[in-house]
């Protein structure tokens, strides 16, 4: 374990943290790479890629490094948009859309896409929009959030009226390991744009937008052939690193930014990220070699040469910890000191895949149990599956089975008692987002999106994919699943 690493200042601006290529999500099969969490400054993760790969491991019963570039150099110093926020339009708007200052109030009636919803009066509400959705559908702040493959971010009210249309430009990578989500934090949404050309990242930059207007706030590139990719939004900075798909833990940055004007404010010298967790005063990153804590102002705290490989949606700062769950050589749970990565209480008695932190950490793997965060084991469920999703006391669990059979199950947060499970004729059947009206769980290898009633259990309605690579995660509003297939967003309720 090693600390006090003084931060580099560049002069320019950089931004990123990259989402693994094809290669990386080969490599990193057991760990989902991150993706940014709408509300918290944990990380999101691309389901379908990785979830794949852990049935595939899981089927041949697998429980258990190139050498990177230099640094990036170089970066671009954030500029401003000179341009207020585009219109949107009732059939998506034009590739070429003209700015203007005032947000449409006009909604969209577009039904096309491939799609179907049974019943058919489950359909609150479809938008058509002239390319394939690449972002989202993602609820941010009062807005439904929806990236589109010509470069364009839609805001999208929760009744389908497009508020507004800006283009960002590049499009949004949502290859293997990548599906990230806007940010809403302080009035503004952040995201990350960009393309994949190979095994390398192309026109990458991270955005702030006026969430009211959809003015571009600033921009930030990276000149270098990498991924770039947002990581967190927390104490007024954004933090960005890059990546490549020459796994290592090192040869990439970490950049914090001052979250209202893009300035870069310092840059570390980190590893390909896998996940990542911020506070308002660190921010904790895992990368291919290293688990570190960096304060706000760039000073390396600590890192840990056995706690890179971590499960999903770890590091986690809470309880007065920095909780991470690692699937690979130092499998369990930890209770780090946020202060100096000195152990406080570790769990290695059962495989754990996943993680999700509330009043206590809840773990998934080999079984599902939840632990305080003084490390006194609260309960023990005794079933294998992947802890997905927290909402009002209920544990939300999706269980795999290869060829069909998988099911999400509910738990007591409280006791971790059974208080439904569904099962389908699908690998996995994962409750990505819920709230006090529905459950939306996407099946894997069907595919299709259900809607459940968070009390029972029973299913509600189904979106089933058309064409192409099926419907994207949902996310959920006020009871109300929105869901992306191909151009169509859907609502349904």
């Amino acid at each position: 374990m090693k600390g006090g690493v003084d931060p580099v200042h560049p002069a320019g601006g950089r931004s990123g943290i990259t989402a693994p290529s094809v290669a990386k999500a080969a490599l990193c099969a057991w760990t989902r790479p991150l993706r940014p969490v709408v509300v918290d400054p944990g990380m999101r993760r691309d389901r379908r890629a990785v979830l794949g790969s852990i049935g595939t491991l899981l089927a041949a019963g697998c429980l258990g490094g190139q050498e990177s570039p230099e640094g990036a150099s170089g970066g671009s110093t954030p500029t401003a948009s000179e341009e207020p926020a585009t219109t949107g339009s009732t059939t998506g708007g034009s590739s070429t859309p003209e700015p203007t200052t005032e947000p449409t109030t006009e909604g969209t009636t577009g039904t096309g896409g491939n799609a179907s919803v049974t019943p058919e009066s489950a359909l609150a509400w479809q938008s058509s929009f002239d390319a394939d959705v690449s972002l989202g559908p993602a609820v941010a702040g009062d807005a439904l959030y929806v990236g589109t493959a010509d470069g364009n971010l839609h805001a999208v009210e929760f009744d389908g009226t497009v508020r507004w249309r800006t283009e960002v430009g590049g499009s949004f990578y949502t290859g293997p390991g990548q599906d990230e989500s806007p940010i809403h934090a302080d009035g503004t949404v952040y995201l990350a744009s960009g393309e994949q050309t190979g095994g390398h990242g192309d026109d990458f930059a991270v955005h702030a937008v006026d969430a009211a207007t959809g003015s571009r706030r600033w921009s930030s590139g990276e000149d270098y052939p990498s991924f770039l990719s947002l990581l967190a939004v927390a104490g007024g900075r954004v933090y960005t690193a890059t990546s490549d798909d020459a796994l290592s833990g090192e040869g990439e940055t970490l950049t914090a930014h001052d979250a209202a004007s893009g300035e870069a404010l310092w840059t570390v010298e980190v590893g390909d990220a896998q996940a990542a967790g911020a506070s308002d005063d660190a921010v904790a990153v895992a990368d291919w070699g290293y688990l570190r804590v960096v304060d706000a102002d760039g000073t390396v705290r600590w890192e840990d040469d056995e706690l890179s490989e971590v499960a999903p949606r770890a590091p986690v700062f809470a309880g007065g910890t920095v909780l991470v769950a690692t699937d690979r050589s130092a499998n369990g749970l930890y209770a780090l000191d946020p202060a100096t990565g000195d152990r406080r209480w570790s769990y290695t008695d059962t495989f754990v895949n996943s993680l999700v932190a509330g009043d206590r950490a809840y773990v998934g793997g080999e079984t599902v149990a939840a632990y305080g965060f003084d490390g006194s084991q609260t309960w023990d469920a005794g079933i294998q599956a992947f802890v997905e999703t927290l909402h009002d006391e209920t544990l939300y669990c999706a269980r795999f089975s290869e060829g069909g059979g998988g099911g999400a199950v509910a738990l007591s947060a409280a006791d971790g008692t059974e208080r439904w499970r569904h099962d389908v004729d699908a690998e996995i059947a994962e409750v990505v987002d819920a709230d006090d009206a529905v459950a939306a769980v996407s099946l894997q290898g069907v595919p299709a999106v259900d809607g459940l009633d968070p009390s029972t259990g029973d299913r509600r309605f189904r979106l089933a994919g058309g064409d192409g690579r099926g419907p994207s995660d949902p996310s959920v509003h006020n009871g109300t699943t929105f869901v992306a297939d191909g151009s169509t967003v859907s609502a349904l309720v």
